[in-house]
């Protein structure tokens, strides 16, 4: 017994350490970035550019960041990219997973294999740009939404969990009259709203922190997002035609790589500001769908989709809102089950009493007691 504890312990031990070392490889690249942000320029030379907490802080840089055109203009670029990006893919996502659920879909297996395959292969870098060539989407903010608009995993998702839904919801809408539209609206999405904010995150994650697609498609300066500024401000100190050293000229007390910190800082501030508000959904969206999800994609890979068996038809019809219709009782259930018009059954005589005798008569204990 003993020494099942103490390998307990020890085993304890061990998952706390593993914890905090890849909890303080997190934390420590954030904690450097904004230790340099606040740090001033003498104080980064004497210490070897390796600053966590400094001496005396300062928020000089932020103020330079903030005072530049170019990046309230990225700012704004990003902003409407991380809204609009994701609600059309959610739009989007959700119908297409509405219609895939449906098991009377012609052509549904088809369908599915189509979208599911894109999990797995990807067309290639040259034939996306080719695509957005032809379509005449180059310089065109639209170009780093399309081509991102529709989500194959989420979509996997939503249609798992709109599967698994009780078939009396969709029934008892079907009898009051709701079209697809409004079980969509008014029954799927609210109980897949955890799901729903699960696959938003990653999609707003995703539109905020691109910038390959912009140094793709967009020749454009005034497109730019956020991250794009800010790519070219750590490598070619450079922005877009408003150089670093526009931003020092009119202070000494700061450093190109201050500068540089504190704009990777302005850049991670909206997702940390989004992130806790979607936190309680996140990881029960995930759980969701995910394990029968990962079935899917492992049985596509064996060249089979699995299909959902139809539910067995009962043998008396199913119940009508204007003629309601009562199943059978089974034969045993009828034959122990009381009846309210049936006759009680009789009680037995009572018990002679010792030393009398019983009487054949009815009407012979009235006549003797009328004698005395």
């Amino acid at each position: 017994m003993k020494s099942n504890s103490a390998g307990e312990r020890a085993y304890q031990i061990v998952i706390h350490l593993i914890v905090l070392l890849v909890a303080a490889s997190a934390v420590f690249p954030l904690l450097y970035v904004i230790g340099m942000s606040l740090t001033t320029k003498s104080e980064m030379i004497a210490r070897d550019y390796f600053v966590i907490v400094p001496h005396a802080p300062t928020l000089e840089a932020y103020k330079r960041i903030m005072s530049s055109s170019v990046i309230w203009h990225s700012f704004v670029v990003s902003v409407l990219r991380s809204t609009v990006g994701p609600l059309l893919t959610l739009t989007l996502t959700a119908i297409g997973a509405y219609v895939l659920a449906q098991r009377t879909l012609p052509g549904r297996g088809i369908f599915l294999f189509f979208i599911l395959a894109t999990i797995l292969f990807n067309g290639g870098l040259i034939p996306t740009y080719l695509v957005v060539e032809q379509t005449g989407l180059i310089d065109s903010f639209w170009s780093m939404i399309l081509p991102i608009m529709v989500d194959s995993f989420g979509l996997l998702v939503i249609k798992i969990f709109i599967e698994n839904l009780p078939d009396g919801l969709t029934e008892s809408a079907r009898i009051d009259g709701a079209g697809d539209w409004s079980m969509l609206w008014r029954i799927v999405l609210p109980l897949a709203a955890p799901a729903l904010a699960a696959i938003g995150l990653f999609n707003l994650v995703a539109h905020w922190n691109s910038w390959f697609d912009a140094l793709l498609y967009l020749n454009d300066k005034s497109l730019y997002p956020l991250q794009m500024v800010l790519k070219n401000m750590l490598t070619i100190d450079s922005v877009s035609g408003d150089s670093m050293n526009a931003m020092l000229k009119t202070s000494q007390s700061i450093s190109t790589e201050t500068l540089k910190m504190a704009a990777v800082v302005v850049g991670i501030i909206p997702v940390l500001c989004v992130y806790p508000f979607l936190q309680k959904h996140f990881a029960k969206g995930m759980y969701m769908g995910s394990v029968k999800g990962l079935r899917h994609l492992l049985l596509l890979s064996k060249g089979g989709i699995p299909v959902k068996k139809e539910n067995v038809t009962p043998p008396w019809p199913r119940p009508s809102p204007l003629v309601p219709c009562l199943a059978p009782a089974p034969a045993t259930e009828t034959a122990t089950r009381p009846s309210k018009h049936r006759r009680p059954a009789a009680r037995p005589p009572p018990p002679a009493q010792p030393g009398k005798r019983a009487s054949s008569r009815p009407g012979a204990m009235r006549e003797r007691r009328s004698r005395s």
